[in-house]
């Protein structure tokens, strides 16, 4: 504990030990035991307070306390709509939806009706896979 430190607690914090900080509070008392210009701090530090005290308390006003609540940080919306802005703040959020519908549309559409256009001659797809690896096993193409 230096001198400026325990300047810079008194003048914080007062002349009372109980108000300064835990972590602090014995490191300053074991310098004001050994060093009288620390002393003279401390006492300078309970003049003040001695005036302070003596001072007239103010009533705080319920307009003074409501506009100190108004002007808080508000806590943020966690609902659905929200959320999606944060994720999505490009525009409304039924095109990024309207988009991954219709893909999803498509990749059904294409899986479910591939059968169909392959006609009764044609092989089906299992089969026209399994040809074109046997053919690139015979072919000898490793790649």
């Amino acid at each position: 504990m230096t001198l400026d430190r325990l300047k810079e607690i008194v003048g914080a914090y007062g002349a009372d030990p109980a108000r300064w900080p835990a972590t602090e509070r014995v490191a300053a008392q074991d310098l004001l035991e050994r060093s009288a210009a620390a002393r003279r701090l401390r006492d300078e530090a309970a003049a003040l307070d001695r005036i302070l005290d003596q001072a007239p308390q103010a009533a705080s006003s319920a307009l003074l306390a409501a506009r100190i609540l108004r002007s808080q940080p508000q806590p943020r919306r966690t609902d659905a709509r929200s959320l999606f802005t944060e994720l999505w703040p490009d525009g409304p959020a039924w095109r990024p939806a309207a988009a991954l519908a219709a893909s999803m549309v498509l990749g059904l559409a294409v899986g479910a009706f591939t059968p169909l256009f392959l006609g009764p001659g044609d092989a089906s797809v299992d089969d026209e896979i399994a040809s074109f690896w046997v053919d690139a096993d015979e072919s000898g193409w490793d790649g």
